[in-house]
């Protein structure tokens, strides 16, 4: 058997290069930027140009690149490079036992210089291997792990310069502190009577980036859309170029330009949406084939299921009543994915539809499918976090509060994965910012929902729930619909009411029935009724209700919100 070589990519600290600026459009060109970065640079740029020649270079990287049905043997090369796969941030490329560990370094330089001129801020990291094992599928995983290990561990140990040397200019960006040394003189992120005209070198070359990603989404979602035509006998994808995705937050379809306070109309909400136990399914594949298979079926999933969900949204788009949307010269979209690689999807929306939403991606990313590899046949279960903020809240901040949403939905999915072992499932929680409150969770949670008989929080939600489950998120949407039939003082103050003794409630209860106001039954929350005066276990569901009573619009259908 012949030696086999492996330089093993990583990105790193991925998530604070996208958001670290404070422009959505330099967000959207960031994500492109990592999305293309092993493909363009890596393999097309340093593999067939600097380095080899496009004939020493095997790239398998792509769903298309093998016929249906046709095998690989890892442990034979042909050619001098092997790209085996490129997934989850990561692009493994094999070296034939004949190339050199010099020929691997300059693999190394050509690729992170052409990244410190086209991808300035990006860190990368990278592991050699002087033999990977491909006799058995044991021997595999040991080799492959070690290499791994190794990756990690360089993490912690080279801190490669990502910026150019300083030039001695002193004027820093106000997109992200970094040296402004970049003249816009095309005005790609200077705004319309702007002054700032100095920007960083980053920031430009993620805003430059950003009309690229719209085109090449515009490509992916375009090529689902006709699946699913050629399927159902639609013609979504036509109807799709009628549509745009917004490059500014404030194009969400807010009112007032997101500018009065206070408002939940103004709100806009980041989703965070990650695979359950991904690392689990990876560690289970047997051999390389399986790993690049189950990373091509992760991307294939999130971009199908997204490209659904759009369908869905140009379906019921009339109905958008309650958004003060952009007409010209395209429709604007009320969302705009950021993140839509594998497992892992961030987007930003309209915070009024932002539920709706989530819970329907969720829903499409866990259908089954008997075709897709063994980690994928019975659905992807996910995890969801969903941070409602106004449009001018720093977005790096409300993007960690989704993260640390979908990391608490997690907590919630292990704890009745060890009580009932029913397997995986789906989750979200959720969280409003009306002001300066503290952007960590669980102080967020201390300071603001603690009320004298418990938590003031119900969540998280599961998405996929039974009828029976409390936790089910369909009771959270007919909980919002049922509220909304009280007179608004009442419900006013009933969100008061909670957070005091359970003699205050009955008092409260009491009154509203001398009233004549029923107060309304809620299936699935009989439990939290009016004789355990609203309450039960420490816990009330119902300002989690009265809360998003402003984010489900009464314009909604109940039942089609439950589907």
């Amino acid at each position: 058997m012949e030696s086999i070589r492996a330089l093993l990519f990583d990105t790193r600290s991925i998530q604070r290069y996208i958001f670290s600026g404070s422009r959505l459009k330099t967000q959207i060109g960031a994500s492109y930027l990592i999305a293309q970065v092993f493909q363009k640079f890596l393999v097309e740029e340093t593999l067939c140009k600097d380095v080899f020649s496009p004939s020493d270079v095997e790239d398998l990287s792509d769903a298309n690149a093998l016929a249906s049905g046709q095998s690989i043997d890892w442990s034979k090369m042909e050619t001098k490079c092997r790209v085996a796969y490129i997934g989850g941030g990561n692009a493994l490329v094999l070296l034939r036992g004949d190339v050199t560990e010099e020929t691997a370094k300059r693999i190394v330089t050509s690729f992170t210089t052409r990244l410190l001129a086209h991808c300035p801020g990006l860190h990368t990291g990278v592991a050699f291997a002087e033999h990977i094992d491909f006799s058995s599928p044991a021997s595999f995983r040991e080799t492959f792990d070690a290499l791994y290990k190794k990756l990690k561990q360089n993490q912690n140990t080279v801190f490669p310069a990502v910026h150019m040397p300083y030039t001695g200019l002193t004027h820093a960006c106000s997109l992200n502190g970094e040296t402004a040394d970049f003249f816009d003189a095309n005005h790609i992120l200077a705004r319309d009577g702007s002054s700032q005209r100095f920007f960083s070198q980053e920031m430009a070359a993620k805003a430059v980036a950003a009309q690229g990603a719209d085109q090449h989404l515009h490509k992916i979602l375009s090529h689902f859309l006709a699946v699913m035509d050629e399927r159902d006998g639609t013609e979504r994808h036509l109807k799709f170029d009628e549509f745009a995705f917004p490059m500014e937050l404030d194009l969400m379809g807010q009112r007032s330009g997101g500018t009065t306070a206070n408002d939940p109309c103004n709100d806009i909400a980041i989703v965070h949406i990650d695979g359950n136990n991904m690392g689990k399914k990876f560690q289970q594949c047997e051999d390389l084939s399986a790993r690049r298979a189950l990373s091509l079926a992760l991307l294939h999933r999130s971009q199908e299921a997204f490209a659904a969900l759009i369908a869905e949204i140009m379906d019921e788009y009339e109905t958008y009543t309650f958004l003060s949307l952009e007409h010209s010269p395209k429709k604007y979209l009320p969302l705009r994915p950021i993140i839509l690689g594998g497992d892992d999807i961030t987007f930003v929306c309209a915070a009024q539809v932002a539920l709706r939403y989530t819970t329907r991606l969720m829903k499409l990313l866990a259908t089954p499918d008997e075709k897709e590899p063994a980690g994928l046949k019975k659905g992807m279960d996910c995890c969801g976090g969903i941070a409602i903020l106004p449009t001018s809240y720093p977005f790096f901040r409300g993007y960690e509060l989704a993260e640390q949403l979908c990391g608490a939905a997690k907590a919630e999915m292990r704890k009745r994965l060890a009580a009932d072992g029913t397997g995986g499932s789906s989750w979200l929680d959720f969280a409003i910012l009306h002001g300066e409150q503290p952007p960590e969770l669980t102080q967020l949670r201390a300071q603001e929902y603690s009320g004298l008989r418990g938590a003031l929080h119900f969540g998280p939600y599961r998405v996929d729930a039974d009828a029976g489950d409390v936790k089910n998120a369909a009771h959270l949407v007919r909980a919002a619909h049922a509220l909304r039939k009280l007179p608004s003082n009442k419900v006013k103050e009933l969100r008061e009411i909670l957070m005091r003794d359970a003699h205050t409630t009955r008092q409260f209860l009491t009154q509203m029935a001398h009233l004549d106001i029923d107060f309304p039954v809620i299936a699935g929350w009989e439990t939290y009724g009016k004789d355990e005066a609203l309450w039960h276990e420490n816990r009330t569901p119902y300002v989690d209700a009265i809360e998003m009573m402003d984010y489900i619009p009464k314009e909604f259908d109940e039942e089609e919100d439950m589907r």
